[in-house]
């Protein structure tokens, strides 16, 4: 409710742990009692999320990077990209541990929408920057994270030939850096790649 009362719309993404639908919606809900309007990314990279909010006057991305699954937590985004230094972050933190806001009026509550073309975007993004085709095979293992929904579709529009594994949204997370190592030099298809790459949950690193 917060932020709500600071920014006049919000773009919300979430990775794949188990709770961040819960989370998600209770923030949205937060933004919307506050008079600001909430839109939901679904579950996008970080990445994405913080090229979004370009659009927007705020992103919030429902993640707790490379933590274990249990854990979670709201990252906050600027329109420019960056993420809210240490002085919004303080402020953010006082306000909520200093007195409870009061939500808006019936009248002023605002209402949420969805948007579905963040991950579209961010990879039209990408490749105006990047130009040529690479025509190198490439084992991605995104460990059933939100990356599965751009890196293997980015790659493939770069020419790679690309092999996947665990490429697939689920709140089972899996990585496998070792197994990419093997495997890599594994007979078959495969094993004459030049490139591996691996993501974590958020898609905020890769190996």
């Amino acid at each position: 409710m917060v932020v709500g009362q600071d920014y006049a719309s919000v773009v919300v993404g979430r990775d794949t742990r188990t709770s961040g639908d819960a989370i998600k919606h209770a923030f949205i809900s937060g933004l919307l009692a506050a008079g600001c309007r909430g839109y939901d990314a679904g579950i996008v990279p970080t990445p994405t999320l913080a090229l979004a909010a370009r659009d927007f006057d705020a992103g919030a991305v429902i993640t707790a990077s490379h933590n274990p699954p249990e854990y979670n937590g709201i990252k906050l985004w600027n329109r420019d990209g960056s993420a809210f230094d240490a002085e919004q972050r303080k402020r953010v933190e006082d306000r909520i541990l200093g007195n409870t806001p009061l939500p808006m009026s019936w009248q002023a509550v605002k209402s949420s929408n969805t948007i579905d073309d963040a991950v579209e975007k961010h990879t039209d993004h990408i490749l105006k920057d990047v130009s040529g085709v690479y025509d190198i095979r490439v084992v991605v293992d995104c460990g059933c994270g939100a990356a599965s929904l751009i890196t293997p579709y980015l790659l493939r529009r770069l020419g790679c030939d690309v092999v996947t594994l665990n490429c697939f949204p689920s709140v089972v997370r899996k990585t496998s850096p070792l197994a990419i190592r093997r495997i890599s030099f594994s007979p078959g298809r495969i094993s004459r790649a030049l490139l591996t790459i691996d993501n974590h949950g958020s898609c905020c690193r890769k190996i």
